[in-house]
């Protein structure tokens, strides 16, 4: 179930989001707006205190501690393996590799949190562009979705929204129209920046990897939009609406893009 509504207007029900028991003490559902670059970032972050039991907050700061664990040994162990691999000549699966330890990175920097608290608690606040301080709320359970209705009569469910003819202020706007244009221009400068990068690396013999998997990335992603522009918006704010699908075919885009990246960066340099 998702319902909008905004940050001033929200109050919970007196009992834990996830099982509905007796509640003991809050926990932060963390929201955000912004762009991450990986090196340049903007966010606006919004905590919205959740009333949750003794038990489901033990239970949430476990799995926040078993996810971080587990995503920075993959990161290192995977970086490990991937020089093994390259050592070896067997650079097609360190691209391979190499990818996955980026695709994890990211998803563990920019949705980590949301994550954990979708599975750990069944809910997730989305902060959306507008006046104020619109939120997108959703829960797991529909009897606490229900629960939680009552209890802010200001909320809009989804179903109901696309029912109106118009929106207010705090509500999200209509869906984009994505066109070429846009993922076909960030193609081109992708690609003039690589060739600028080569010609400097090949002059000045000196080379910043760092550059070349990120343009070698987002060439990706804008190769794949390109093709089909839904798949250059998918990673984006522009396409939460996006099927699933859409948007695991926009990650295997900057995924094969990286892996590009790669492959020519030991190559060439």
């Amino acid at each position: 179930m998702g319902a909008y509504i905004d940050a001033s207007d929200v109050s919970f029900p007196a009992e834990c989001i996830r099982c509905s028991g007796a509640p003991a003490t809050t926990h932060n559902l963390s929201a955000r707006r912004g762009i991450d670059l990986i090196f340049v970032a903007h966010w606006e972050f919004l905590d919205i205190p959740a009333p949750v039991c003794a038990r489901c907050k033990r239970r949430r700061r476990i799995a926040g501690i078993a996810q971080t664990t587990g995503v920075l040994v993959f990161i290192f162990g995977g970086g490990l393996a991937a020089m093994t691999l390259v050592m070896n000549e067997w650079k097609a699966a360190a691209a391979i590799l190499g990818a996955a330890i980026l695709i994890v990175a990211l998803v563990g920097r920019i949705r980590g949190d949301v994550v954990l608290d979708w599975f750990s608690l069944g809910a997730r606040v989305d902060y959306l562009r507008g006046e104020g301080a619109p939120l997108r709320f959703q829960f797991r359970r529909p009897e606490y979705a229900r629960v939680w209705l009552e209890a802010n009569p200001r909320a809009v469910r989804t179903r109901d929204l696309l029912r109106k003819p118009t929106m207010t202020a705090t509500e999200p706007s209509a869906a984009p129209v994505f066109g070429r244009k846009t993922p076909a221009l960030t193609l081109l400068v992708s690609l003039a920046l690589l060739a600028l990068h080569h010609w400097y690396a090949v002059t000045q013999r000196e080379v910043y990897s760092v550059l070349v998997l990120l343009l070698a990335t987002v060439a990706g992603l804008a190769a794949g939009g390109t093709v089909y522009p839904p798949i250059f918006y998918s990673l984006g704010k522009y396409g939460k609406h996006l099927r699933v699908g859409i948007k695991v075919l926009g990650g295997l885009s900057a995924a094969a893009g990286f892996a590009i990246g790669f492959i020519l960066m030991i190559k060439l340099y």
